[in-house]
């Protein structure tokens, strides 16, 4: 249900980008990429991680601890509704687009909707109770599908975005409303702060790190080369980051709930979390090899020409974050016995990434430079992980290390085509087949990691009875 659930939010999103691309211009698209960062400033620098506290701690199920949540939820809105309303002529003007100043003071509407969301459907989720969860998720994506073709040729410029963002935000917390069984209210519990204080503060500097990851190389591209550099680098990475945040986000449900019980159970939490690991690989390997294979055929498609340049951003946009979805595994592990500050320590070095693009910028190498460095950054903040995870006996460093190098002969065979100069156009989808076909094979034969893995799997989801097998 997760897995179906998040895929169709994935597809909407996408087709949500593509109808919006192909009607807007880049620069337009630009433009609204320079709204998500300054939305993704004001939350990430201020998240305590309170629907995670809720699954994670053994309190999150009483209605104190959900009242607290949503007191912070609320207070945390006004604020920063606050600062994006006073942040707003800045981020203007450091793009060079003081006439969207109205537009980037709209969006302190979206904390201030977001801080009214009920927290019932991630309590369900202790329980592994995920339909309501899917409601409030995929009814705001399904409408939005709906409106974002007539709401574009009415504005035909940014505009459209910001209110297909607001309508977004609306709807979703008004089905969290609906869908909850408790009444939404909210009290203040001295007792708590200080334990959502000591969970969330690295989170809360994770954050401020996680926006220089996700949001830096577009602030660069945004800044130096334009709006409509932005716009196509922007295509080409939400392209690539759809399926990625669905599958992070079937994991992270999926996965947190068991890890967290299985935290005073060494054994069991280590092999849940090999299971993890090698799931995510698997995906990893099959999502990069097929978007570095079929990327630059795909985006021309379906963007059209004007888009076209994007695909070579693709082939290395798509090996950086399947390797951040192979990281997903580490951060999902750690959170499960409380351990927040992996998440600090590695986006800690993630974030050097930014210092590459600024050489980039300097050199003017262009914004491929920019995506390798991510590329560059995202696999030193993995192997970084896994020391580690090892370090902590957590899990050991091994496995991990040999994924890794599954995954970088992968990449490094699919990359053979572009650097030959081959053009594979439409027959890019059966070689990426055939290649993925070529290399599970052997992957299969070689590697005993991958031995009894949907047996495992079945086991992990409480489908079989049977003890898992084997120590990896």
């Amino acid at each position: 249900m997760l897995a179906l659930s998040k895929g169709m939010i994935a597809a909407l999103r996408f087709g949500r980008n593509l109808i919006a691309a192909r009607i807007l211009l880049p620069e337009d698209f630009g433009i609204g990429a320079t709204f998500a960062m300054l939305t993704a400033f004001m939350e990430m620098t201020s998240n305590l991680g309170q629907s995670r506290q809720i699954v994670q701690n053994q309190r999150g199920d009483s209605p104190e601890w959900q009242e607290m949540t949503h007191a912070v939820s609320a207070y945390r809105g006004v604020i920063l509704a606050a600062g994006t309303f006073l942040l707003a002529p800045i981020f203007a003007r450091i793009f060079g687009l003081p006439e969207a100043t109205w537009a980037f003071r709209s969006l302190s509407l979206l904390p201030l909707l977001n801080g009214l969301f009920h927290s019932d459907c991630y309590r369900f989720q202790r329980k592994m109770r995920f339909g309501r969860q899917v409601s409030v998720d995929l009814i705001p994506a399904f409408v939005l599908t709906i409106l974002v073709y007539p709401i574009c040729i009415w504005r035909k410029d940014y505009s459209a975005l910001l209110v297909l963002s607001l309508l977004h935000e609306l709807i979703r917390v008004a089905m969290s409303h609906v869908v909850s069984e408790r009444p939404y209210r909210i009290r203040w519990h001295r007792d708590y702060f200080s334990v959502f204080c000591k969970f969330g503060w690295p989170l809360l500097l994770n954050g401020i790190l996680l926006f220089g990851v996700l949001q830096g190389d577009r602030f660069v591209i945004g800044v130096h080369y334009g709006m409509e550099s932005l716009g196509v680098y922007s295509v080409a990475l939400l392209l690539a980051m759809s399926p990625i945040m669905m599958l992070a986000s079937v994991h992270g449900q999926l996965v947190l709930p068991k890890l967290s019980r299985a935290q005073d159970d060494p054994k069991q939490y280590h092999r849940i979390y090999r299971l993890s690991e090698k799931g995510t690989a698997v995906i990893a390997i099959c999502f990069a090899v097929s978007l570095t294979i079929c990327g630059p055929w795909l985006i021309a498609a379906l963007y059209g020409p004007k888009y076209a340049s994007g695909g070579t951003l693709l082939m290395v946009l798509a090996p950086m974050l399947a390797i951040r979805l192979m990281r997903a595994s580490q951060s999902i592990a750690t959170l499960a016995v409380g351990d927040t500050k992996h998440q600090l320590i590695c986006n800690m070095v993630r974030s050097t990434e930014l210092i590459l693009a600024i050489v980039v910028v300097v050199a003017d190498w262009g914004i491929v430079w920019i995506a390798l460095g991510s590329l560059i950054g995202e696999l030193a903040a993995y192997l970084l992980g896994v020391c580690r995870m090892d370090s902590k006996s957590l899990a050991t460093a091994k496995p991990s290390l040999k994924l890794i190098g599954i995954f970088a002969t992968t990449i490094a065979i699919s990359w053979i085509p572009f650097f030959s100069g081959i053009q594979l156009d439409a027959y890019s989808i059966p070689v990426s087949v055939m290649t993925l076909a070529v290399l599970f094979l052997i992957l299969g034969k070689i590697n005993s990691d991958f031995r009894n893995f949907s047996r495992d799997l079945s086991t992990i989801l409480g489908l079989r009875e049977a003890p898992l097998l084997g120590n990896n």
